[in-house]
């Protein structure tokens, strides 16, 4: 704490700072991040707003971790030979970016306008769940959430929004919007159907 923040506020770092500061150490020192590195600061800023400057810097630095995520790209082999990519959205980079806009940007066009783009692309790139959708249904209306998914709107005989989870479940979505999660295959590892409720046996 000798008040150096990496901000001209004179206040203190946050923990979206905090974390955005150990990403930049890591690169000087030649360690690569990963997703899981990005994914942290993306969820260390969406908890980081305690008031309105801070919850603004706090969505800077989630939105460039988003950026930088999206096209970075450090390529290396597993251990079978086969080329993967540890630097990439996944589900968790989407959810953890809804809940920053959710959780740091007012309601209104530009929530609205984040959030769906975020969703669009998570849809986009086969890694949507039930976390993502959960997140998408407390960020935006009724009517948005239902074009996004492009279903026809529930109606709601307790007059409202009750509950925080989605009506829907990315299982009932089309296929190619969750390809990606759990291994891209909604089977148990024995290749038996995966029935909602039970819990998958991949990793």
């Amino acid at each position: 704490g000798d008040g150096e923040s990496g901000n001209d506020s004179g206040k203190h770092a946050n923990n979206a700072q905090r974390a955005w500061s150990i990403l930049e150490r890591m690169k000087k020192y030649d360690a690569l991040p990963n997703s899981y590195t990005y994914n942290y600061i993306i969820n260390c800023a969406a908890q980081s707003g305690h008031d309105a400057e801070d919850r603004k810097i706090s969505f800077e630095i989630a939105i460039r971790a988003f950026n930088e995520l999206r096209k970075t790209s450090s390529v290396e082999p597993d251990t079978n030979g086969r080329v993967v990519d540890p630097c990439h959205p996944d589900s968790f980079t989407f959810a953890f970016m809804l809940k920053a806009c959710n959780n740091l940007l007012p309601s209104g066009s530009l929530r609205t306008k984040v959030m769906s783009q975020t969703f669009q692309e998570c849809c986009r790139s086969g890694y949507l769940n039930d976390a993502v959708l959960d997140r998408l249904w407390r960020g935006v209306s009724t009517e948005m959430f239902y074009e996004l998914i492009e279903e026809e709107p529930q109606t709601y005989s307790s007059g409202g929004r009750k509950n925080n989870n989605s009506p829907s479940q990315a299982d009932k979505l089309p296929m190619s919007w969750s390809r990606c999660c759990k291994g891209g295959r909604r089977v148990n590892s024995d290749d038996t159907p995966w029935k909602k409720g039970v819990k998958l046996s991949i990793r």
